[in-house]
């Protein structure tokens, strides 16, 4: 970005803004990815460390973090 910024006036677009908009986009998938499978294995690994299978670790703990994003915008809207 700086790059760009620094190779453009300050009126004009960049030259390259939709292919860097694009990078952008698929560096975030991938960040999101690494993270999300990052965590998953790192739940894995505590759940067969306290002996935990799998398939428990799946209904419980992980539903439950994925329901902790609803339930907050559902307080928010709530008040």
């Amino acid at each position: 970005a700086a790059a760009l910024f620094a190779a453009t006036g300050y009126r004009a677009p960049p030259e390259h803004w939709d292919l860097s908009l694009g990078l952008a986009f698929v560096t975030s998938i991938v960040w999101i990815s690494c993270a999300a499978t990052e965590l998953l294995e790192c739940l894995t690994t505590l759940g067969t460390a306290v002996g935990i299978s799998p398939a428990i670790l799946g209904v419980t703990v992980l539903a439950w973090g994925n329901s902790v994003g609803d339930l907050v915008a559902d307080v928010v809207i709530a008040r």
